[in-house]
């Protein structure tokens, strides 16, 4: 008797699969582990320019409220300046706003951590 052949096939569209595992023995049954996490679409609007400002400024206020040695202090709102005024340009780059808070966040860190 001659083995019986078995076809597999496996058609994913969409989505976005994570930790996929696939495995299998030729001839036989085919079995597939797939844990897959599709992008139904964002439930939250974007921030609008207005609102990041305002965003900006809050922070810009805990930052001076902190007890942080001043040099630091000033050093993390000049990147918060900077944030604000990419966020306020009528063209803003939100990857240049996005690291400029990265970096007053970083300094307000290293400069808390630095002093406890």
């Amino acid at each position: 008797m001659s083995a019986k052949q078995n076809s597999q096939t496996l058609n994913i569209s969409g989505g976005q699969l994570t930790n996929v595992q696939i495995g299998g023995v030729a001839g036989q049954d085919l079995t597939a582990n797939l844990q897959q996490q599709v992008d139904q679409g964002q439930t939250e609007q974007p921030l609008m320019p207005n609102e990041v400002v305002a965003l900006i400024n809050e922070l810009a206020v805990v930052l001076r409220q902190a007890n942080l040695p001043a040099a630091e202090t000033d050093k993390a709102l000049k990147h918060l300046d900077v944030a604000r005024e990419e966020a306020e340009a009528p063209e803003p780059d939100k990857e240049f706003a996005a690291k400029s808070l990265q970096r007053a966040t970083t300094v307000a860190l290293v400069a808390s951590l630095s002093g406890q």
